[in-house]
């Protein structure tokens, strides 16, 4: 994880990239107990992006001037699978920008707060997500239920959150 976390700060240091932050279940095992993951996500801001076609070309040139090899959908980094992505809506380009600096395996890096990981679990709704969300349930004092329910409802995920609601236990 070290390996990852200090190419993608050359990469901002450089100018490739403005903004950044780990996502998905890698994220969120910063703040819960650790579980199984494919891969590590991380949600990058390009620099110099113009118009509505995102390039990743730059990243993977600079990711294959360091050896890393790409495989799939992913990049290998220190043997890790990751997947450079670009926030895809504006619940995921907040929480980039909402991001924390924190302390993650002895390395400085980028998460946003757990509210934002649950509401974008709330956006996609996978199993996977319904689960997590359930599990969080179980222990309230993570995160800030008011904060929450205020993402849900500017990004319009109401109806969502009441559907996945009446399928777990989420009190």
């Amino acid at each position: 994880m070290k390996e990852l976390l200090t190419i993608i700060e050359e990469m901002r240091r450089t100018g490739l990239i403005s903004d950044y932050a780990l996502g998905g279940a890698t994220a969120l095992i910063y703040y819960f107990e650790p579980f199984t993951t494919v891969d590590v996500d991380v949600f990058v801001v390009l620099s110099n992006q113009e118009g509505t076609l995102v390039n990743l070309a730059p990243i993977y040139s600079f990711l294959s001037a360091r050896g890393v090899v790409a495989r799939n959908e992913y990049v290998l980094v220190g043997g890790i699978p990751v997947q450079f992505l670009v926030p895809y809506n504006q619940l995921v380009e907040e929480s980039v920008k909402a991001a924390q600096v924190v302390n993650f395996s002895g390395t400085p890096c980028r998460i946003p707060p757990l509210e934002y990981l649950m509401a974008i679990m709330v956006q996609t709704g996978r199993a996977k997500d319904k689960a997590r969300l359930e599990e969080l349930a179980k222990f309230p004092g993570l995160f800030k239920r008011d904060f929450l329910e205020s993402l849900i409802s500017k990004y319009k995920l109401d109806e969502r959150w009441q559907k996945i609601r009446s399928e777990i236990v989420f009190p």
